[in-house]
């Protein structure tokens, strides 16, 4: 009896054991996620990580290790992070651990965005489902003041992701912190990591203005893959054009001189962060010391991505997909519009064209009456026969031009009364030349015989009689054409 209240009391404890275990894993997996944090300036280095299912997550002085680093972050959580530092130092992250669900650069799904500086400038978002190389890295981050905000973000479906562990470290402004690099060849310096960091010498010190030429930088991006550039300082001489200090960036071709496009024009002066999308194969930075008046310089990151169809993301130098679709869409409508545009003219001015006809009808001519200038030689009084009517042909319009003048001019004062003009052949008579002395008739014409003298009747003789004396005598009226005129037909006189 003794052994079984023994055996009963240890399943009863063991029950009950495993019942507090479960209620305690219930607890801490149901409490909400450890967001958002402040971390003043005593605290020169620490570690972030984001959050996990459990409400573990935040900064902490020392490594976190263990199983809840295997753990994935929750769903549908902002955190944000603050961190400052004391005046005169910088701070810089450098990533141990990155894994985000989403597609750079645009990262719709879950990110991390960092705001660079306190007046908290945002370069970007960054994930880690679309990157190359060494994935779970990305460049280091650094805040040329003392201000750094990090925030998190995941959305509402079942994400995959990790999380992320950065190390956060302070650095002192008068204390260079990157690697000394510049090559004055147009090839520049190679960087052919899936991510690294580029700055000017002495960085966060001012530039040397030593160098007779300019510091050139090669990211090798490659082919098919893209790359995001973000500025996350850039504080140079300022110069009218920029001509003496500034940045340039280039990209396609072997070298920054043999550079097919611009990608970035040049650059001076103070910016705030701001991001580049890279594209081409390779990617040329010069920087131009020139002159400096306690000028920082500049510092950039990149990372590299296989870029996926629909994540956005505007190209280096060229135009969004977005915006290129639109201007298609509207180079359609405009061609559309001009073709319609067209047809309706054309249609205006067809039905114009047939209200015009209508309004002036031809009315049909009428050839009665009809009376047909005198011919030459006709006898007057008499006229043509009517012709046979045309159907269709308009009536005879008076000539607009006043009646053709004979090559003579109308006779002047003292011109014997009742002299009939002389009749041309081209037109309406003309009056005889100054004298009163007769032109020859035209060819095949004569005169009309003179007073008195009778015509010659049928069977008599045409006149001149062959080998005979003209007729009349050159006694009797005015004399006719001599014998050497020149021949014609010319018809017998009318009887």
């Amino acid at each position: 009896m003794l052994v079984y209240s023994r055996q009963m009391s240890s399943w009863v404890k063991s029950l009950f054991g495993l019942v507090l275990h479960v209620l305690q894993v219930n607890y801490v997996l149901c409490q909400p996620s450890t967001c958002g944090e402040t971390v003043w300036s005593g605290k020169s280095s620490g570690y972030l990580s984001s959050p996990r299912k459990g409400g573990v997550g935040g900064f902490t002085s020392t490594i976190p290790i263990g199983i809840l680093d295997l753990q994935r972050y929750p769903s549908n959580t902002d955190c944000i992070y603050d961190f400052t530092s004391r005046s005169g130092r910088g701070i810089k992250l450098k990533w141990e651990n990155f894994d985000i669900t989403g597609d750079m650069p645009s990262c719709s799904n879950d990110y991390v965005e960092v705001f660079i500086g306190c007046g908290k400038s945002s370069i970007g978002r960054l994930c880690s489902s679309n990157l190359i190389g060494r994935i779970g890295k990305s460049f280091d981050i650094y805040s040329p003041d003392s201000c750094l905000r990090i925030k998190f973000h995941s959305g509402g479906n079942n994400s995959t992701g990790k999380g992320f562990r950065a190390l956060i470290t302070t650095f002192d402004l008068q204390t260079s912190v990157t690697p000394y690099e510049c090559r004055t060849s147009s090839y520049g310096f190679l960087k052919n990591d899936y991510y690294d960091t580029i700055s000017s010498p002495n960085w966060p010190q001012k530039y040397p203005t030593k160098y007779s030429s300019s510091c050139y930088f090669n990211i090798d991006v490659g082919h098919s893959y893209h790359a995001k550039l973000v500025f996350m300082d850039f504080d140079l001489y300022r110069s009218y054009k920029c001509d003496k200090t500034k940045i340039k960036i280039k990209g396609g071709g072997s070298s920054y001189s043999k550079a097919r496009r611009t990608i970035m024009d040049s650059r001076c002066g103070y910016r705030k962060p701001f991001t580049l999308t890279l594209t081409d194969d390779n990617v040329y930075i010069r920087f131009k010391p020139g002159e400096n008046l306690n000028k920082r310089g500049f510092v950039a990151g990149y990372i590299r991505y296989k870029p996926v169809s629909g994540t956005g993301g505007s190209s280096s130098g060229g135009w969004p997909t977005y915006i290129i679709a639109v201007i298609i869409i509207l180079i359609v409508l405009g061609v559309v519009i001009f073709c319609i545009y067209k047809r309706r003219r054309a249609r205006q001015a067809a039905n114009q064209g047939a209200v015009t006809y209508q309004a002036a009808p031809q009315q049909p001519p009428t050839a009665q009456n009809y009376v047909p200038p005198p011919a030459y030689g006709q006898p007057a009084g008499q006229t043509y026969p009517q012709p046979y009517p045309q159907q269709g042909v308009p009536p005879p319009q008076p000539s607009p031009y006043p009646e053709k003048q004979g090559p003579y001019p109308p006779p002047g004062p003292g011109y014997p009364a009742g002299t009939q003009p002389y009749p041309t052949p081209d037109g309406p008579p003309s009056y005889p030349p100054p004298g009163g002395q007769p032109y020859p008739p035209p060819t095949g014409q004569f005169y009309p015989a003179p007073t008195g003298v009778p015509y010659p009747s049928a069977g008599d003789q045409p006149y001149p009689p062959p080998g005979g004396p003209p007729y009349p005598p050159p006694a009797v009226g005015q004399p006719y054409p001599p014998q050497g005129a020149p021949p014609g037909p010319a018809p017998p006189y009318p009887t």
